[in-house]
């Protein structure tokens, strides 16, 4: 009896182990479909995190456009992006891209495409 409850507890680990394993990938293999599209400008990531505007305020200036390196395979490059011209910092920018239309101050229409500036903010940055 206690061979036969080794025998099974043994085959239970050994499935467990090579399903689990049948789920890892190789270094060199990238998981992209669970992050969110990334930009990476000066060694920081950017996400885009809000609805789309269709102005910009004077306070903004175009600062250049996205090379192919920074827009990450987002397809961004080319697009321009704007920052405060009065902060210092480089925790956050918009970039005119083509996007959703909003529906709502909630809800953006992937269906309805146009072309407006979205906000792209520094991975981690929160405002005081």
């Amino acid at each position: 009896m206690k061979r036969l409850v080794a025998l099974v507890l043994t085959l239970v680990c050994v499935l467990g182990l090579v399903g689990c394993g049948a789920t890892l990938k190789s270094k060199d293999e990238a998981v992209t479909g669970d992050l969110p599209p990334m930009l990476m400008i000066g060694g920081q990531h950017y996400l885009g995190n809000t609805m789309p505007i269709s102005d910009l305020s004077d306070d903004f200036e175009c600062m250049g456009e996205i090379t192919e390196e920074e827009a990450n395979n987002t397809g961004l490059q080319g697009c321009k992006y704007y920052a405060n011209k009065y902060l210092n910092s480089f925790d956050e920018f918009y970039v005119y891209q083509e996007c959703g239309t909003p529906v709502d101050q909630n809800t953006v229409d992937n269906t309805k495409r146009q072309w407006a500036y979205v906000k792209w903010v520094r991975e981690g940055f929160e405002r005081a």
